[in-house]
C-alpha cells in the first residue's frame, strides 16, 4: 500500500497494527499491513 486510503485505515494502522503485536492482530489487517512492525508505546493505545 503505498498510501493509506481512507481515516478508517489510517485509524486501524494506528490501533489495530501499530499498538498491538502480530500474533495479536485481527486476520483482516495480518493481510493488509504484514510488514508493519509493532511498536511497543501508548502513543497508539485509544484513549
Amino acid at each position: 500500500m503505498a498510501k493509506v486510503p481512507s481515516y478508517s485505515d489510517l485509524d486501524s494502522l494506528f490501533f489495530d497494527v501499530l499498538a498491538k503485536e502480530k500474533n495479536k492482530r485481527e486476520a483482516k489487517v495480518k493481510t493488509i499491513f504484514a510488514h508493519v512492525p509493532y511498536l511497543n508505546s501508548s502513543l497508539f493505545e485509544p484513549t
